[in-house]
């Protein structure tokens, strides 16, 4: 078995980096569901829409109902992926980030069952606005944490992974830097969250919105997004710098340079919504570039440890060489 797979090994880099693309077409679809109102296309019914398995000739009930049966291919493709990694004797952190994705995809299709079922989705009237606001956030941060797994599956298919024992203050900074990100993102889950159900008609009014003590506490919390993203931006930014000054090699170099540029588009893309009073292509984007910016904070930190690691083990190989 294992002798007729070596045959396709090197395919597996490319269907790890095909089923990351298809993972984020699904996540764009997803935020595109809420954007246009269609979260209760199928009623309170899963997996059925509206009690059958095809969808009624309505446009909200096939948006949404898109979006569950791409989730389905997107669950086959991460389980061939998880398959065809153990199967083939990888290497043990290859194995593990392949499982992680694996379980965060099954946790995203118990949150996305458990948003229907208990009447969480945007606007429903039978759940409060505070538990809508909490399942956005832990569904979002869910989707970054599958996402960054099924990343790093596919790098270290192509690269070493990182030696997390010994990594000291950059191992920290590193961390601490990722789980910024994370908080950001919640926020900005948030943020999106408050614009949906609040939207503004003109700038002036979202202003007016912002710091009128009668308005949700949704629309108060979107204004320490803007904040936030500084904070971590301003954070990464420095940590960057000091891990450059200590050296960094050709791939973290490289990284980290994607990760400056992407950092500062999404800090374009965020004013241009509020400028222009977050069209739907628009949120669309800027989640786009905020999953791209994931992955190169990801691949930063994992190359930057791995070249770490290396230059203290030059006997380090590859993940993908753990063949037996």
């Amino acid at each position: 078995m294992r002798a007729r797979l070596r045959r396709w090994d090197r395919l597996l880099p490319l269907f790890a980096w095909v089923t990351v693309a298809f993972t984020l077409l699904v996540i764009l679809w997803g935020d595109y569901v809420v954007n246009s109102n269609s979260g209760m296309g199928c009623g309170d019914h899963w997996p059925t829409c509206n009690g059958t398995f095809v969808p009624a000739n309505n446009a909200h009930s096939f948006i949404e109902y898109l979006h569950r049966a791409s989730s389905g291919i997107d669950l086959l493709l991460v389980v061939l992926l998880f398959s065809w990694i153990w199967l083939r004797g990888s290497s043990r952190a290859l194995k593990v980030a392949s499982l992680l994705g694996l379980i965060f995809m099954l946790v995203e299709a118990l949150l996305g069952a458990a948003l229907v079922l208990f009447n969480l989705t945007i606007g429903n009237h039978q759940s409060t606005i505070s538990d809508q606001a909490l399942a956005v956030a832990v569904h979002l941060i869910n989707t970054f944490l599958l996402f960054g797994s099924l990343a790093l599956t596919a790098l270290w298919t192509q690269a070493p992974p990182p030696r997390l024992r010994g990594s000291g203050a950059r191992g920290a900074a590193l961390l601490i830097g990722i789980l910024g990100f994370l908080f950001l993102g919640a926020s900005g889950a948030i943020a999106s969250f408050g614009d949906i159900l609040y939207p503004a008609r003109s700038l002036a009014a979202g202003f007016r919105q912002d710091f009128s003590p009668t308005t949700s506490f949704l629309i108060h919390l979107r204004v320490f997004h803007p904040l936030i993203a500084a904070l971590v931006g301003l954070y990464l930014l420095v940590t960057g710098l000091w891990m450059w000054r200590r050296g960094l090699g050709p791939a973290a170099r490289r990284w980290a340079l994607a990760l400056l540029v992407l950092f500062l588009v999404q800090g374009a893309l965020g004013g241009l919504n509020v400028l222009l009073l977050v069209p739907d292509w628009l949120a669309l984007l800027h989640l786009m570039n905020a999953d791209l910016v994931w992955i190169c904070l990801l691949a930063l930190s994992s190359s930057a440890l791995a070249e770490r690691g290396v230059a203290q083990r030059p006997e380090a190989q590859p993940a993908l060489s753990g063949l037996d």
